[in-house]
């Protein structure tokens, strides 16, 4: 498996686009050799870019690197020709260590092992990025680390586009360290994800309104993880969740009457 991320991007697909830049690569890859990570989850696949480089990064640590990787599509998102994930065979040659899931969001996921880092880079519209650090932080090691991507996302009005502001929103939420970079503002690494601090960044991350609705089999299956968080944080997420699920009407427009546009007489 290639372990130079120079190789990575030589070797990166004609057909691969909207993957994360060599500046995003290039910490994300410095922070995984730093803290020796050798087990790793990603939310968000597509082409398997993303995931390209965080399997080198992790071959530089360990022969046996392994990525648990989660999308929602089984093809990829702008080119439905192309299998999602399918970018890593083809750079690194074959697919071992990539353990690949789709079709499914992770309220879904009911066990993983021991986990040194998490890339979430999924869904942008709250609450999903703080849903997904919910689930998937615990499996958290105590010395492990989030990185979030599109925390900076250019802003266009939600009701053309939809609203992209759900790793904003955890981020600003996050009550532990964190840091952004120059020339890669778009990713944000949170810090000493603590059981007491993911609960308690989660819970404030969902006071905004959110952007999108969230399946009530889903939002059920989220409520009850938090009780891996202890029971009174738990049931605190629970009824946070219930209550703002409605909440992604709230800045849609009212349409105007006929002539309300108009400057009255």
């Amino acid at each position: 498996m290639l372990t130079s991320l120079t190789d990575v991007f030589r070797r990166k697909p004609a057909w691969v686009k909207r993957e994360i830049s060599r500046p995003e690569a290039a910490i994300l890859a410095r922070r995984i050799r730093a803290s020796a990570a050798t087990r790793g989850a990603e939310v968000g696949v597509a082409s398997g870019f993303s995931s390209a480089v965080l399997l080198g990064a992790m071959a530089a640590n360990t022969e046996a690197p392994n990525l648990h990787s989660f999308d929602t599509a089984e093809r990829c998102y702008f080119d439905p020709s192309r299998a999602t994930g399918q970018a890593v065979a083809e750079i690194h040659g074959d697919t071992t260590g990539f353990h690949l899931t789709t079709g499914a969001s992770t309220a879904a996921i009911e066990r993983l092992p021991p986990l040194d880092f998490l890339f979430i880079d999924g869904s942008h519209a709250t609450p999903w990025p703080a849903f997904d650090v919910l689930s998937l932080g615990r499996y958290l090691k105590p010395d492990g680390w989030i990185a979030l991507d599109d925390v900076e996302m250019t802003f266009q009005p939600r009701w053309r586009q939809g609203g992209k502001n759900g790793a904003r929103d955890l981020y600003r939420a996050w009550t532990g360290p964190k840091v952004r970079y120059e020339g890669a503002t778009g990713l944000a690494i949170l810090e000493e994800p603590t059981p007491e601090r993911i609960a308690e960044s989660v819970m404030a991350s969902l006071a905004p309104d959110w952007d999108v609705a969230v399946p009530p089999r889903a939002l059920e299956r989220f409520a009850a993880m938090g009780g891996h968080y202890g029971a009174a944080v738990g049931q605190r997420l629970a009824e946070a969740m219930r209550s703002r699920s409605g909440s992604h009407d709230a800045w849609k427009p009212a349409s105007p009457a006929p002539d309300g546009l108009t400057l009255p007489v």
